[in-house]
C-alpha cells in the first residue's frame, strides 16, 4: 500500500504513526491529509480558502513561508542542508532561495503537468 509521506512528528500531531497511515487505503489517509491541511490552515492563521497553488506547496515544504513576502529568503546557502536539497530552487543561482523563486518553480511545473495531461 502506497503511504502519504508524514514524518514521523507529523502523524504524531494528527494522532497516528506513519506505520497505521501506511496500511490505510487511499481514501482512509486522505482524511488525514484534509486533518494536515487544517492545522497548517490553523498554524498561518490563514484559511485553505485563501490559499494559492503555492500556498499549498509551501504548507507541506515550508509552511512558514506562506507568511513570508515575496522576496523573502526562505533558505540560504549558509543553512546548509536545507538550502543543499533545494538548491533547484534557487533560480538565480545567488545562494539565496526566495519565496518567489519556489512560486516561480511551482508554477512552471503545474503548467507542464497540465500540458502533458492534457
Amino acid at each position: 500500500m502506497t503511504c502519504i509521506q508524514f514524518m514521523r512528528a507529523t502523524a504524531e500531531e494528527l494522532g497516528k504513526t506513519t506505520s497505521e497511515l501506511r496500511r490505510m487505503d487511499h481514501v482512509e489517509q486522505m482524511e488525514y491529509v484534509k486533518k494536515y491541511f487544517k492545522m497548517q490552515e490553523n498554524n498561518v492563521g490563514m484559511p485553505t480558502e485563501q490559499w494559492t497553488l503555492e500556498d499549498v506547496y509551501y504548507s507541506i515544504f515550508s509552511p512558514k513561508t506562506i507568511k513570508l513576502k515575496p522576496n523573502d529568503v526562505v533558505y540560504q546557502n549558509s543553512d546548509g542542508g536545507y538550502y543543499n536539497k533545494n538548491l533547484y530552487h534557487d533560480i538565480n543561482k545567488d545562494g539565496k532561495i526566495t519565496k518567489s523563486e519556489i512560486a516561480e518553480n511551482i508554477r512552471v511545473n503545474y503548467k507542464q503537468g497540465i500540458s502533458e495531461a492534457g
